[in-house]
């Protein structure tokens, strides 16, 4: 019936010869794909009748083309571009179904629910434009791509170890992204033509430090809390993170952490503003490969993702920092016009947000310029020719199994990724290596041309002295303000939690002793003195209603336990009066306890100055006669008499020391001793060395010797 003569493999479908089937192997819009990959399709008339398509159904398939435009122009095969941009109009046809994108997830319930939705979704769309009939205009430009991909495979020409499949081992991807319109102009997904596979948007991978602006310091600046010079401290503790060398600082400020890529910073600054606050900046940035898993968790910092975060995901966010903090959702798609339906997206207009304050997108920017122009900036000598204002951040992962660099100027934001696609360690590389200088080549071929266009100062962004430091840098004039409501929050949240909590096992228990009853009356108060803290009216009179409902059903309960309550009551009174009575008790015994270990530590002390005489003091009768009439401190002790024996002893003992003029005589007689034999020691040690030195000059050092250079001799040069 329906064949494409041009294919070299053929895949034959049969008609189904069962009655009861109502499937069939091949429908049209897979047809189509296999078409595309070289597959022809032989298929028997009336093959696809109990599906309900028909034959013209298949002859149609097999005619519609797909034609993406690249900047005007005509391209069928499915390359870096291509598969990208059809990638990107199945999410704008997504969008203009009115599908409802979703980021960051609660649970797994929550995850999993969503995923199926997208995924059956977004396979239907995808598979709709395969098949077929549409116009696609994107932004990419053929001479942007070139570019990119020519700089990605001569940065890693050395490397030339291949994969089973014929593939590159070591691999990069790039992505460029125009400031000034914030479409996607360039995307690379792997070294050279041949490979399809799009690193840049379908692979995940750790961002390591890369991420380190976008989600821990840029929320940080948004409370307030933290700006360039607040002080923070560089220190290595238990379950934390480590620094990149094992290297720690002390106190430094925030632009010196951040330039220094210091992890363990990192990891505070997010624990403070909170883990899932920082996520939720991604997740406003439409990052697609986050999961409920990561929720909450600190690793985040620093990069330790579930999933991974894509390499065109990292482009938009650094561009949304390039932009004063505003986030637009272009992708590459200009126009799709659909062959019956027209122009799909006039009525899609971009959707733009300002995700972080344009004061925290600018003071970020300024500390990003360092690093690669700060002595200790991680990208040192990476700054663009011709004096072009950049900023950016390197990364490199444990092992550095993921290595990156991600930066921008008012122009273009560039994310460079180089890895294997199977992670492996790749010792001495690292994000300012070979990802850092892909990015530096092609930033500055993209900018030749260009003026240098730095960044303005927006009004809410004050240059001053640090009243603390007295260092001068950039400040925010709102910053003490949202500092004050950030705190404000955060104690808001904790509160939150906590009743929450505390209204659950409330809610949920039960009485089952009159003892419950008082921890219940008990619970009911500390929980209703502390909801009027909360701001939230509408909360606060919820969580309200949950105590008093529950407190009612209690209080019923109570009633019907009059009896066994004052019985109890009753008896909780004698024991209460019998525990008092033995309180006293102890605490008598305790005190007389502690007064005879005084008088017993005050013998002893008498004691203990009489046993350690060195000589016959003049003092030592009066000493003694302390230490005897101090002996009576200890009567009625078990231990009297040993220590009467003791005293008898130093007593007997004093009569055999020497006296002041002896003991001095001994020790410097001693003092003498050890000063003879240290100087016959070093005297010794004179002759050792003095014999080792002739031992040297007569034996001469053969330089020249195989001994010491091998059966080459010695070198000509030596480096």
């Amino acid at each position: 019936m329906a064949q494409n003569p041009e294919a070299t493999v053929v895949f034959g479908v049969l008609n189904e010869t069962s009655e009861t089937e109502s499937r069939v192997a091949l429908t049209p819009d897979i047809v189509t794909r296999l078409k595309r990959s070289g597959v022809s399709s032989l298929i028997e008339a009336g093959a696809g009748i109990a599906a309900d398509y028909t034959d013209e159904d298949y002859e149609k398939a097999l005619s519609k083309p797909l034609t993406v435009v690249k900047q005007e122009s005509e391209g069928t095969d499915e390359n870096y571009q291509s598969s990208y941009a059809i990638h990107c109009a199945a999410l704008e046809l997504l969008k203009k179904d009115g599908f409802q994108f979703r980021y960051t997830f609660e649970d797994k319930d929550d995850y999993n629910s969503y995923m199926e939705r997208y995924t059956t979704a977004y396979t239907e769309k995808s598979d709709l434009i395969r098949a077929g009939g549409f116009k696609i205009y994107t932004s990419l430009d053929s001479s942007l791509q070139d570019m990119l991909q020519a700089d990605i495979d001569q940065g890693l020409s050395s490397y030339t170890e291949l994969q089973d499949n014929g593939k590159y081992a070591l691999q990069g991807a790039g992505v460029i992204v125009d400031n000034r319109s914030n479409y996607v102009v360039a995307i690379v997904g792997g070294r050279g033509s041949g490979d399809q596979f799009n690193r840049a948007y379908l692979s995940a991978r750790q961002p390591g430090s890369t991420i380190k602006p976008l989600i821990d310091y840029g929320p940080a600046f948004d409370t307030g809390e933290y700006y360039p010079t607040r002080m923070v401290n560089d220190h290595k503790w238990e379950d934390g993170p480590s620094n990149s060398g094992g290297n720690y600082h002390g106190s430094v400020t925030v632009r010196e952490a951040l330039n220094r890529s210091l992890n363990t910073v990192a990891w505070q600054i997010l624990e403070d503003i909170g883990v899932d606050y920082g996520l939720s900046y991604l997740g406003e940035m439409e990052f697609q490969k986050l999961t409920y898993v990561d929720n909450g968790v600190p690793s985040l910092s620093i990069g330790g993702f579930t999933n991974g975060v894509r390499v065109v995901d990292m482009a938009k966010g650094y561009s949304t920092l390039a932009n004063y903090g505003v986030y637009n959702d272009r992708t590459c798609i200009t126009q799709i016009i659909h062959e019956h339906d027209g122009d799909l997206t006039k009525d899609l207009p971009p959707a733009a947000k300002q995700v972080y304050r344009d004061d925290s997108a600018f003071m970020l920017t300024d500390i990003l310029k360092g690093t690669m122009t700060s002595p200790y900036g991680t990208g040192r000598g990476l700054e663009l020719d011709n004096g072009m204002p950049a900023a950016g951040k390197t990364g490199t992962t444990n092992s550095s199994k993921d290595t990156w660099f991600c930066g921008y100027t008012r122009y273009y934001t560039t994310a460079v990724w180089v890895g294997y696609d199977i992670p492996r360690k790749m010792p001495g590389i690292y994000g300012s290596t070979y990802a850092g200088k892909i990015w530096k080549n092609i930033m500055n071929q993209i900018h030749e041309g260009l003026e240098p266009w730095d960044w303005e100062q927006p009004e809410s962004v004050e240059l001053k002295a640090d009243p603390r430091t007295g260092t001068q840098d950039y400040f925010s004039t709102t910053a003490e303000f949202r500092a004050q409501q950030s705190l404000h929050d955060k104690e808001q949240a904790k509160l939150t939690a906590q009743l929450e909590q505390d209204i659950q096992e409330f809610t949920t228990r039960e009485i089952s002793s009159v003892e419950d009853t008082y921890s219940v009356k008990s619970q009911y108060q500390d929980i209703t003195s502390r909801l009027p803290l909360l701001d939230d009216g509408e909360l606060r009179a919820g969580m309200l209603e949950q105590v008093e409902n529950r407190y009612d059903y209690f209080t019923g309960i109570i009633s019907q336990m009059g009896d066994t309550i004052a019985l109890y009551e009753k008896q909780k009174a004698i024991d209460d009066a019998r525990a008092r009575e033995e309180a006293q008790k102890q605490a008598e015994e305790n005190r007389k306890q502690a007064e005879k270990d005084t008088k017993k530590n005050e013998f002893l002390q008498a004691l203990e100055t009489v046993e350690e005489l060195e000589y016959q003091q003049k003092n030592a009768q009066d000493l003694v006669q302390d230490a005897i009439g101090k002996l009576s401190l200890v009567a009625g002790d078990p231990e009297q008499q040993a220590l009467s024996d003791r005293l008898q002893a130093a007593i007997t003992r004093i009569s055999g020391l020497p006296t002041e003029e002896q003991w001095n005589a001994s020790q410097a007689e001693s003092r003498a001793s050890e000063e003879a034999a240290m100087k016959q020691a070093e005297q010794q040690v004179q002759v050792q060395q003095n014999q080792l030195r002739s031992s040297l000059n007569s034996e001469k050092f053969k330089w020249n010797n195989m001994e010491y250079y091998g059966p080459g001799g010695r070198p000509d040069d030596e480096n």
